[in-house]
């Protein structure tokens, strides 16, 4: 798998993150409240969960399930009817919001809209098409360290603030804009409560030879 190189190559940062645990029921009700909290860190390359070490397999097993949400995004590609391009681009799209930090954001409150997103994306593919990938100036733009992402940010807002009515940009800014709707769409589709995604596995057992594959 190829979830282990990328446990190896992430273990040498230092990372903390605390994240609480609560069943919040369907609309309220049956709620059972607060059920854990996990602080995951890396120090000097150790990863520990409260404090107790996470194993190398551990750690392939929580790398593995971090890069689920690329899969997630083109979960509703035949349903949505996409085109494999299409799914390629929805799933490019998730990985630049990964690159740019906006991953996990959402349109309105306190995150940026989708059109600011895709305006972003675009001036950002066009430096790299520019400069090319690699290069000092996209490093240099990619920046490191507290802030980098808010920087860089604001550099695209220029970019896009100089270029936008081009009409490449223009035409390229809504082809984003559609690839992050859909994204959205699917996102969307999320169930809150874990427990209305429940199934009965004993019903559907009768007849199960006559059905052999027909399951996608």
């Amino acid at each position: 798998m190829t979830a282990i190189g990328a446990t190896m190559a992430y273990a040498t940062q230092n990372l903390s993150i605390k994240r609480d645990f609560n069943h919040k029921g369907k609309d309220g009700i049956g709620a059972l409240g607060f059920i854990g909290s996990c602080v995951f860190k890396i120090d000097n390359g150790v990863w520990t969960i409260n404090g107790r070490e996470v194993k190398p397999a551990g750690r392939e097993y929580l790398m593995d399930f971090s890069l689920q949400c690329l899969q997630d995004s083109y979960a509703g590609a035949v349903k949505n009817g996409w085109s494999r391009e299409k799914a390629q681009e929805v799933w490019n799209a998730k990985l630049e919001s990964i690159y740019d930090g906006s991953a996990g954001q959402r349109g309105g409150g306190g995150g940026v809209s989708l059109e600011t997103k895709a305006q972003r994306i675009v001036a950002f593919k066009a430096y790299v098409n520019t400069f090319g990938a690699g290069s000092d100036k996209v490093k240099d733009l990619e920046g490191s360290g507290k802030g980098a992402a808010k920087r860089k940010n604001a550099a695209l807002d220029q970019l896009w603030a100089k270029n936008g009515a081009k009409p490449k940009w223009k035409d390229a800014f809504e082809t984003e804009l559609a690839t992050l709707k859909a994204q959205r769409a699917a996102v969307d589709l999320t169930v809150e409560d874990e427990d209305d995604m429940e199934f009965d596995e004993s019903e559907g057992e009768e007849g199960d030879e006559e059905e052999e594959g027909e399951a996608a």
